[in-house]
């Protein structure tokens, strides 16, 4: 099968004709893969009009949603590169000497920049995709035979970060990155690519040969945001060729308007200077504080490389650059902007064909160090050198590989198979013939769990005949010791068996002797089915429930699809959703995050500053305030109860004072703010010497009226970012700072200290230790004394200050007020976990309504502490947390 011809493709249409050919495409591959066979070339037509779901992202519909089931649909980045770039790209590089050669795609989508390579150029080539949409990844799998293709499958997500590919392997990188502010993990480049589209800068420079070329669509933030970055890229040899300003209107028939770059880049030997392209400078265009938007300074130097007109936008929560477009013909524009340079491009030499060099597509994403077996030889991949081969132990590393390949399948088996009436199926691996001793052989259908057990069985009695038991240590070389270097080898192997002590030399505490039992999976079944998410979407909020449990966030765009109506209409019915104890709104838009969260999130943590913020931007913003529903926020945080307190607004704490000071701070409180302030509550401000809210001139004037001295001969210093205090005085002040009643005497008057150093010990919280020394010995019994005495005066201190500080009724007040702006009573959040379905989790674990809820916390919170005693499953709980946060991305 050739690859496909690209040239009838039409990339025109509108949203849901788009959409619908992608959903035509997708009903076409799985029959194919179902099939199993090969599509003819009309039915390539209609794989290739397969767009992304970036594209169709405003139009996806419960047909899309129930088509792809929990599969991510990448809408955020699936974004397909209109024909006149792809073209104008290609002419451009012929022009700077590249026909053909070794070329990679790190976000291939399905393919569309080899189907538009000239075909002549196209058969002297060699092509690596990569790409994480699954289902791209499958359709360029049909439409291009010859390449190698990277990327995601049913079971495993893989992106351009989970390919170990050899350095300098390419003549060419030509893309359109993703953008997206937060980059994949990968330890080698996340000090230096901050963003998702540099990381492809960064990790793509380092793939491509010297001499060689990297072409794509990038993120304007690449070359405006991150000067440092493009400093970096010289530093590794990257020479800017050029680079062009695309205007908004560029990919209107993807259905997207955002500005973006074109920039090329070639590869040297030796680092090279960023004079003209590695440095922000202002540009023409304000933001809303008149306040000049950066621009790199090569398009200011070059201003015909802007194809429109700059003016701004917002985007990633702030305003930057954009360019508007003109009536100018776009591609030919693209390649105008490169037709003054220089052809430099300088072919590589590679010793070997590409795909010599690379892992084969069905070993990437594999962790570092497994073993592999590979047309009847072990393998095992090791990072940067890819497939060694295994000489040393193969046959036991082979057998171990065997063992595991029937366990996965047993597993498997298990999890797919019912439990009830299991024995009556045959399953995918038809008969087995059981010898009777009394008859001829006849054919007994038998459970594919049964068979594959039986397997596993023998499997495992002929390697223990062989090799040993897998835990025996004491058999040399050991298969632990063999297996070290794979971890899911060694986990097989504690799996399988159990280490059982069987004599113990109860005077020197050694075991004699070991006995090695055979784990429960070769004689009974283990494993239940897989949970499935079939939640039936009967009102709105089931609706949220199942966003909830899809995405582990509220998505109102979400909701709205699966309740098939408009985004207003979806808020208006989430605000008035009927309860015991009357209509209440079940969302709330949260102005601080800038997103919907639900009922039980909003009405936590701190509330007041939420309320605040919601007064503001009613006098600020009031078309926000009214679009976002803020009236409705304020109106249900300001609910009492019967009482007369507040359901939703913490109360402040009140000092330790005195019971009539603290009935006028409370009095005060509601008169002036109407804040609620418990009297009969048992917590208190703790404030005293030390804490980082009481200003340096209270310390300051107590320290002066134990002195019996002026405030203006002590000076309190305090370094908030450091924590440290310092307290001094004039000579006067030092003088009765030794004499004072608060002094330690230390031992006989040694090891004696002033009340200045106590205060300023105290307020460090430094703990004390004073040496005395009788001549150059150390005076144990002195050196005590004296230390006691002074954490004795230190504790007195304390004291003092803590009843001076709260002796005053306007200073507490106005301390109570300052703490509880500060530090605000949170509003306790309840989680819910009862919505979660847990999809393809073992149905014979369940989890109680405590570890659901703690589930739900982990994945909503995207934190956990689980502190609960022993034998109430925090284990399972954890583990579910960490398999959903997984699965939810």
């Amino acid at each position: 099968m050739n690859p496909y011809n690209f040239s009838n493709l039409n990339q025109n249409g509108g949203i849901k004709s788009k959409l619908q050919q992608n959903i035509n495409a997708v009903k076409l591959l799985r029959q194919l893969e179902q099939s199993q066979q090969f599509p003819t070339e009309l039915e390539r037509d209609i794989l290739a009009q397969f767009s992304g779901w970036g594209t169709v992202a405003s139009a996806i519909n419960r047909e899309v949603l129930d088509l792809v089931g929990n599969t991510d649909l990448n809408s955020d980045n699936a974004f397909q590169t209109p024909r006149f770039i792809i073209e104008a790209v290609w002419e451009i590089l012929e022009h700077l000497g590249f026909q053909s050669g070794r070329i990679a795609d790190p976000a291939a989508n399905i393919g569309l920049w080899a189907g538009f390579q000239k075909p002549e150029y196209r058969s002297n080539s060699e092509w690596l995709f990569v790409e994480i949409d699954a289902t791209a990844k499958a359709i360029a799998q049909y439409l291009h035979p010859d390449a190698i293709i990277y990327g995601s499958n049913t079971q495993q997500q893989i992106g351009f970060e989970h390919t170990d590919i050899p350095k300098d392997s390419f003549d060419l990188i030509v893309s359109n990155f993703p953008f997206g502010v937060t980059p994949p993990f990968d330890p080698n480049y996340q000090k230096v690519a901050k963003t998702l589209h540099n990381y492809f800068w960064a990790k793509s420079l380092a793939l491509t040969a010297p001499g060689g070329l990297i072409a794509s669509i990038t993120s304007v933030g690449t070359m405006d945001s991150t000067p440092e970055f493009c400093q970096y890229l010289a530093s590794m040899g990257a020479r800017l060729i050029g680079a062009v300003r695309l205007p908004n209107t560029a990919f209107k028939c993807m259905n997207t308007a955002v500005t973006a770059d074109l920039i090329i880049l070639q590869k040297m030997n030796e680092p090279q200077n960023t004079i003209n392209w590695g440095e922000v400078v202002d540009s023409p265009i304000k933001d809303g504080y008149d306040v000049p938007l950066k621009i790199n300074r090569y398009f200011i130097e070059n201003p015909q490389k802007v194809l429109g007109q700059l003016t701004k936008c917002v985007l990633y929560g702030g305003e930057r650059i954009a360019v508007a477009g003109d009536s100018r013909d776009l591609k030919q524009s693209i390649i105008d902007a490169f037709s003054d340079i220089e052809p430099c491009y300088t072919p590589p030499r590679h010793v070997q064909s590409l795909s010599t060099n690379l892992l084969p597509a069905e070993f990437v994403g594999l962790d570092p160090y497994r073993y592999v077996s590979r047309e009847g030889k072990i393998y095992q991949y090791r990072p940067g050198v890819g497939l060694c081969k295994v000489t040393q132990h193969a046959e036991r590393i082979a057998a171990g590989l065997r063992l595991k390949q029937t366990l996965d399948k047993l597993v498997q088996a298990e999890i797919e198979t019912g439990e009830a009436g299991e024995a009556g199926e045959a399953g995918e691996a038809g008969e087995e013939e059981i010898r009777d001793d009394q008859s001829n052989i006849a054919p007994t259908p038998l459970p594919r769990c049964e068979i594959l057990r039986s397997e596993l069985n023998r499997l495992y009695q002929q390697f223990v005949k062989r090799y040993g038991e897998l835990l025996n240590r004491r058999k040399r070389p050991s298969t632990l010791s063999i297996f070290s270097d794979d971890s899911e080898l060694t986990t097989l192997c504690y799996a399988l068996e159990e280490e059982i002590p069987a004599d113990v030399d109860l005077k020197e505490g050694k075991l004699k002797a070991i006995r090695y039992k055979k784990a429960d999976i070769f004689t009974t079944r283990i494993s239940g089915n897989l949970r499935k998410s079939n939640r039936i979407i009967s009102s709105p909020i089931d609706a949220v429930y199942d966003c909830l449990d899809r995405k582990g966030y509220l998505d109102i765009k979400f909701i709205a699809l699966l309740l098939d109506k408009t985004e207003d209409d979806t808020i208006a019915t989430l605000k008035a959703i009927e309860t015991p104890l009357g209509n209440q709104s079940f969302i709330f838009y949260d102005a601080q995050l800038l997103r919907w969260v639900t009922r039980d999130e909003y009405l936590s943590g701190d509330t007041r500053a939420k309320l605040q913020q919601c007064r503001t931007l009613k006098d600020i913003d009031p078309d926000a305030y009214n679009q976002f529903w803020l009236y409705d926020n304020e109106t249900e945080l300001t609910q009492k109860d019967t009482s007369g307190h507040y359901l939703h607004l913490s109360p402040y704490l009140l000092p330790p004072a005195s019971e009539s000071i603290r009935a006028e701070i409370a009095h005060r409180l509601k008169a002036d703010s109407d804040i609620d302030s418990h009297l009969d509550s048992i917590i208190y401000i703790d404030g005293g010497l030390g804490v980082p809210w009481v200003e340096k001139e209270m310390v300051a004037q107590f320290t002066a009226k134990i002195l019996d001295c002026h405030q203006t001969e002590v000076r309190v210093c305090h370094v908030p970012e450091l924590g440290l205090w310092t307290v001094t005085g004039k000579a006067s002040c030092k003088e009765a700072a030794q004499k004072s009643e608060y002094a330690s005497n230390g031992s006989d008057g040694k090891g004696s200290r002033d009340v200045l150093w106590l205060m300023e010990q105290a307020l460090n919280q430094s703990p004390i230790k004073i040496q005395v020394f009788n001549q150059e010995t150390l005076d144990t019994k002195a050196s005590t004394e004296a230390t006691d005495s002074a954490i004795a005066q230190v504790e007195r201190l304390k004291h003092e200050f803590k009843q001076w500080l709260w002796s005053d009724l306007e200073r507490a007040y106005q301390l109570t007020v300052k703490y509880n702006h500060l530090y605000p009573l949170p509003q306790k959040r309840v989680f819910d976990g009862s919505y979660l379905s847990l999809p393809d989790s073992n149905t014979k674990i369940k989890l109680k309504p405590h570890q659901l809820n703690g589930i739900a916390r982990a994945i909503q919170s995207k934190r956990l502490l689980t502190l609960w005693e022993v034998g109430t499953g925090k284990s399972f709980q954890i583990f579910a947390s960490a398999y959903e946060s997984q699965r939810l991305g």
